[in-house]
């Protein structure tokens, strides 16, 4: 639908930007002292447009709306679901304190790029703590916290989060070596 109709697309996004403006203003207004601004931009795949369309269209919105935020003071953490990489340098600029980001994401690239001055939250996947033995997550684990903490704001957490079905052993097995290798 975007591709047949990108300009009136576009005009939706407008609009939905100028109304949403005030949620942004009115949280500015408040003394809670961290947002998180929520945009599911791409899918696992990638991006659902051509991603030049995303810097046409939406992008600009999005980095008005964070500025109205953190002019006000505010940390602002940025979340959305899908593989957002082809995006790092954009949503770093916007001046975000930090990106959740999906397992599907490259968070080393991300930090390698931008970690000196941007946090990242993500790295594991819930689905390797369902498939992989424990010296395989263990090893993981250890790999990604040595070199996480290379990087002020890198927070390891387990993307897609804990569902109900991964076993309560490997819960309990990365929940201890995430304390043990937590200390910076």
């Amino acid at each position: 639908l975007i591709g047949l109709y990108e300009k009136e697309f576009g005009k939706f996004i407008d609009g939905y930007a100028a109304w949403i403006r005030q949620f942004f203003e009115a949280y500015a207004a408040t003394d809670i002292p961290v947002m998180m601004v929520h945009d599911d931009l791409c899918w696992t795949s990638g991006p659902v447009h051509h991603p030049e369309w995303y810097r046409r269209a939406i992008f600009p919105h999005i980095a008005e709306l964070i500025g109205i935020v953190k002019r006000a003071g505010k940390k602002i953490y940025f979340t959305s679901d899908g593989t957002i990489d082809e995006f790092f340098d954009d949503i770093a600029g916007w001046g975000v304190d930090a990106v959740v980001m999906e397992p599907s994401c490259n968070i080393r690239q991300f930090l390698t790029r931008h970690g000196k001055r941007c946090g990242a939250v993500g790295g594991m996947d819930c689905r390797d703590l369902m498939s992989k033995s424990d010296a395989e997550i263990e090893r993981e684990m250890r790999d990604l916290m040595a070199f996480g903490k290379q990087y002020p704001g890198f927070m390891l957490a387990v993307g897609n989060h804990l569902p109900n079905n991964v076993p309560v052993g490997k819960a309990l097995l990365y929940h201890c070596l995430y304390e043990e290798l937590a200390a910076r």
